[in-house]
């Protein structure tokens, strides 16, 4: 019935069946067809129709003139959620990994913010499994391929695991030449899995041959499940931790660090940029360009 009503205004304001089509861009024999529609449902005739002109009854008269401000107040409404559609304002709700986003992301934020005033972020460091439609989450970075199938997902970049200790370990205790003299004669850190479990198998692959290999590692000293406390232990001087070179990269650049067995690579940490695919306001539009400009400036320096 709302629609009839809105093509009945569209007749009272353009004067016509004719010019109501085309304001509606319908067939005239559409519009002529609605209007005797409502008139039946409503049970009273709304407009008095000749050849040449036609003249509102008075119920006519008074259900535009009850009718007409709505139609005008819904027009106005939609314009303007429309246009806020189109503008980076909201909150939005995000989950960052934590590492990756010590350097990659969180140092960028605040640009974000004052090219955006409007917009708020409500953001939560975290690497283990989340759900999206049970946390109300709008979009997530996250360091494995989620199981949920109404996600969308995209993957960001992978990057390559390496070991690493400092040259005062290397002048004390030497370097291992080969992975097992790493496994057997070294210190080492090894690494907790989202489940809070040691992983102890590693795809390593020969960066010289393109060999890969799968590896047991089973005698590290410690494990943990984040790689910002990897550095501070590596620069303890006392032992070999795992990580990647965006994480050490100030202290590789400046020689505080350097590779265990560089030769090799010990797996790779794919990320993925995960979301509701029903959530696409400008905000999230925006915020996904600011991520992927992050995750660029990983590219750029391979």
């Amino acid at each position: 019935m709302f629609n009839d009503i809105f093509i009945f205004i569209a007749i009272v304001e353009t004067g016509s069946l004719i010019s109501a089509a085309k304001r509606l861009n319908m067939s005239q024999a559409t519009v002529s067809r609605r209007l005797q529609a409502l008139e039946e449902e409503l049970g009273i005739k709304l407009i008095m129709r000749s050849t040449r002109n036609f003249e509102l009854t008075n119920a006519g008269k008074t259900l535009y003139e009850g009718v007409k401000d709505q139609q005008k107040y819904l027009d106005e409404l939609v314009t303007n959620l429309s246009a806020k559609s189109q503008k980076t304002t909201g909150t939005l709700k995000v989950v960052l990994p934590t590492v990756m986003s010590y350097h990659v992301i969180s140092p960028y934020l605040p640009d974000f913010l004052i090219n955006h005033p409007e917009a708020r972020l409500e953001i939560c460091y975290q690497n283990r499994d989340i759900d999206l439609f049970r946390d109300r989450i709008d979009l997530a970075v996250i360091n494995h391929r989620p199981t949920q199938q109404t996600l969308k997902i995209r993957h960001l970049a992978s990057v390559a695991g390496y070991f690493y200790c400092t040259p005062e370990y290397a002048d004390k205790y030497g370097l291992p030449e080969t992975l097992e003299e790493l496994e057997q004669k070294h210190v080492y850190a090894g690494i907790l899995s989202n489940s809070l479990k040691p992983i102890f198998e590693h795809e390593v692959t020969n960066l010289k041959t393109g060999k890969v290999t799968t590896i047991v590692m089973k005698n590290a000293s410690i494990y943990n499940n984040n790689a910002l406390h990897c550095k501070p232990m590596v620069l303890s001087n006392k032992l070999i931790c795992g990580g990647w070179d965006y994480l050490f990269q100030e202290e590789l650049k400046s020689g505080k660090i350097i590779k265990v067995l560089p030769n090799y690579s010990f797996g790779e940490l794919p990320f993925y940029l995960v979301r509701i695919q029903e959530h696409n306001t400008q905000l999230i539009k925006t915020f996904i360009d600011f991520i992927d400009e992050c995750f660029g400036r990983i590219v750029e320096k391979k």
